[in-house]
């Protein structure tokens, strides 16, 4: 494994350098999550050094790019294959690491995770993820949220009756399970709105799940957890955005769903708002009033333009209309 830091100006900063100490047979599969403290750790899948098959080690470094500690393994379960990790950082300073591992669960592939600390020491066991073992469970991948949780994804095979489904689970701060794993594929698909348009979307005719009991809440946020916008309004019982953004809502937002049953299980989608600018002309100030004598200087004023749209302003005289009015006087 190599890597290359880049500072915030996409610069290399040093050259190159190798992550792992073993260097015998073969080394693939990075994932890489930065940390609270500015540092970073990898990990990697490392064929034959556990003395068995494939298994998972790790490398932390701090802010300064040195190394921090030696590399380490963080599979305890050794037997066949874990391989394919995925690693995210978490609010405590912590990591977590989440990866495939063969015929652990008693049958095929199935999905496991180790949490780690702010010294990168274990926190308790390594853990199934997946509730439902039959067939094969891989591909996993995770993210952390605002609230310290995290959520992990994986593939699954035949769960949800046809090929392969996208699954979930989330856990809390502390690592506890939050309702069941839950089928997610059936995806939000990205949405547009206008600027100073009427914006409605109804999310929730997105949402499938396998459990027979129906969606009885909503709830919605910024991917990082922080609020909605506040132009756009959600309807926690039906799924249903709306409201009308202006000029300083533009661009792009991520915005993460859940659906919640009654049983206590959720299911997340996350999808791309996209506010469309729309050009408003700029509106034009000035003060012109003034009094023409014929013989004595000209009277001069000024006219300012403010424009809400970051466009360039052009100014053409060609096209203003001046009205003068003239009263005749006698010596």
């Amino acid at each position: 494994m190599y890597a290359q830091r880049y500072d915030a100006n996409g610069a290399k900063v040093d050259t190159e350098f190798l992550v792992n100490t073993v260097i015998n047979s073969t080394q693939s599969y990075p994932s890489i999550t930065t940390l609270v403290d500015g540092g970073y750790v990898i990990t990697w899948n490392s064929k034959y050094q556990d003395g068995s098959y494939y298994g998972i080690y790790g490398q932390r470094y701090d802010a300064d790019g040195k190394a921090s500690g030696s590399e380490f393994q963080v599979n305890t379960y050794i037997t066949k294959d874990q391989k394919d990790s995925s690693i995210s950082s978490l609010n405590d300073g912590g990591f977590i690491v989440t990866w495939e591992s063969w015929a652990q669960d008693g049958d095929n592939y199935g999905i496991y995770a180790q949490r780690f600390d702010v010294n990168s020491n274990k926190v308790g066991d390594e853990f199934l993820v997946n509730t439902t073992t039959d067939e094969r469970q891989t591909d996993p991948a995770i993210s952390s949220l605002a609230d310290g949780g995290f959520v992990i994804t994986w593939v699954s095979d035949v769960q949800d009756g046809s090929g392969y489904g996208i699954f979930t689970q989330r856990y809390d701060a502390n690592s506890q399970r939050l309702g069941g794993s839950n089928n997610t594929y059936s995806l939000i698909n990205d949405s547009l709105a206008t600027e100073d348009g009427l914006y409605t979307f109804d999310a929730s005719i997105n949402f499938v799940t396998l459990n027979p009991d129906s969606i009885v809440s909503y709830s919605a946020s910024l991917v990082d957890g922080s609020k909605l916008p506040t132009w756009l309004g959600f309807d926690s019982s039906t799924g249903v955005f709306s409201g009308t953004p202006s000029n300083d809502d533009t661009g792009l937002k991520s915005i993460t769903i859940v659906a919640t049953n009654n049983t206590g299980g959720d299911l997340y989608d996350t999808f791309y708002l996209t506010v469309n600018n729309v050009n408003d002309a700029p509106t034009l100030t000035g003060d012109f009033n003034g009094s023409l004598i014929k013989g004595e200087s000209v009277v001069t004023g000024s006219l300012l333009g403010d424009d809400v749209d970051e466009y360039q302003e052009i100014w053409d005289a060609s096209n203003w209309t001046a009205r003068v009015y003239s009263t005749d006087s006698s010596d």
